[in-house]
């Protein structure tokens, strides 16, 4: 805007990457691991990323150590599709995700951004949960 860059968050993944894919994924696999411990509540989602585990947290720890932000966004879509379906922890998660988008367009126009436009694969499904 007039000859300057303005900028809110994206620092890159997993430090700042809100919204995105890998975002999604990282919190899935975060709260299956509790899930599958004990802390956290148990649901269809976090089931569904244990069995890609095989339901063995040190598979997914194996993984983990190995995964990339591409690795996690393809988790995305079944975040995308149990939230879609009333899953709690699915639903929480896509919610975080669109307060989180929905507090950098703020942001970007408080900056004096004209406008701002959402991109990347999840801009269609997340768009029913951001503020109008």
């Amino acid at each position: 805007v007039e000859g300057r860059d303005l900028r809110a968050g994206g620092y890159g993944f997993p430090i700042s990457d809100e919204g995105s894919g890998a975002d999604l994924g990282l919190k899935a696999v975060q709260l299956a691991l509790r899930a599958h411990d004990g802390r956290h509540e148990r649901t269809a989602l976090l089931a569904e990323v244990m069995q890609r585990f095989a339901s063995d947290p040190m598979e997914a720890v194996a993984w983990m150590d190995r995964a990339s932000a591409t690795d996690y966004a393809a988790l995305a879509p079944m975040v995308m599709r149990h939230a879609d379906q009333g899953d709690p922890v699915g639903r929480r998660i896509v919610q975080s995700a669109a307060e989180q988008i929905d507090t950098l367009v703020r942001v970007l126009f408080e900056k004096g951004a004209p406008r701002v436009t959402l991109l990347g694969g999840l801009a269609s499904p997340l768009e029913p949960w951001l503020s109008p």
